[in-house]
């Protein structure tokens, strides 16, 4: 299986930084945001990575598959290996492509450009901006998982959330199935609803397993919310045609999309990865 990871949203809630970078390579704590993401698919057993990039975007390629051999080389001479090491093994992590979406015309559209690379085989879609913490097993293994115990069905990564969060998100109307708690079989898919449009308050969570179907629909679908050719109308119009699941995921979805939650997502990072930072925390608010 291979995975498409989205990147090549413009950014706008994060300008200026992101004029002169994209915002999923915004930085939580020594690594981009989408290094995170990159990091679960490896960690779920995928090493096919297809980039959606922006034009003119070479930083992502560069970061990921560029030569760094004149750092490297001036890191070895001064001993500090484990920097030269950490550096190449970025490159090697997994296989790399590139694919630019001229027109940035909706998530569904980037996902499109990458008919040809995938070709007839299932593949999953992660969001460069929403790294996820704290899953146990990884979320995409969580819903590699779920499409393998159900023949291969397209699943898509879920979360519950609060009233005045419901119109920010593809809401999922959904039916239990017996036997299972996080489970559950997809009806329909809205796009951004009003919360009084919709009992339900399961979201889409930046990631899921499609089928080359997909592709079809697609290619034929109109413009929906924002004027974008929105993924969460194609995944309502799979539904409609076979078994699709949404898999509630354990582990927190982080967002670098806004200030506010790019904010909280480098606490957060910093919080499981930067020694001393809590302690520091607790005394600074202590005062």
């Amino acid at each position: 299986m291979k995975v498409v990871i989205t990147a090549a949203g413009l950014g706008t809630r994060l300008l200026p930084a992101t004029s002169v970078m994209p915002k999923v390579m915004l930085p939580l704590g020594k690594k981009p945001a989408i290094q995170y993401v990159v990091e679960e698919a490896v960690a779920s057993g995928i090493k096919d990575i297809i980039f959606i990039v922006g034009p003119d975007d070479t930083m992502i390629m560069d970061y990921f598959s560029g030569d760094k051999k004149e750092l490297i080389a001036e890191l070895r001479k001064r001993g500090k290996n484990d920097y030269a090491n950490e550096l190449e093994s970025i490159k090697k992590m997994a296989n790399y492509e590139y694919i630019v979406q001229e027109d940035r015309l909706g998530l569904g559209d980037a996902v499109l450009r990458a008919r040809k690379s995938i070709g007839n085989e299932p593949f999953a879609i992660l969001y460069g901006d929403g790294p996820v913490i704290d899953a146990d097993p990884p979320r995409l293994k969580q819903l590699i998982d779920v499409h393998n115990k159900y023949n291969g069905a397209p699943v898509i990564a879920a979360k519950m959330v609060p009233d005045h969060m419901v119109s920010k998100y593809g809401i999922i109307d959904y039916e239990n199935i017996k036997g299972e708690k996080n489970v559950k079989l997809v009806k329909r898919i809205v796009e951004k609803p009003k919360p009084e449009d919709t009992e339900s308050r399961c979201a889409i969570s930046a990631g899921c397993i499609l089928t080359p179907d997909v592709f079809d629909i697609l290619a034929k679908l109109k413009p929906g919310v924002g004027g974008e050719i929105q993924l969460a109308d194609a995944q309502n119009k799979l539904a409609g045609m076979k078994e699709v699941y949404a898999v509630l995921y354990n582990g927190e979805r982080l967002d670098v999309g806004n200030e506010l939650s790019y904010a909280q997502a480098t606490v957060e990072m910093a919080l499981r990865n930067v020694k001393g930072f809590e302690e520091w925390l607790e005394q600074r608010y202590e005062q």
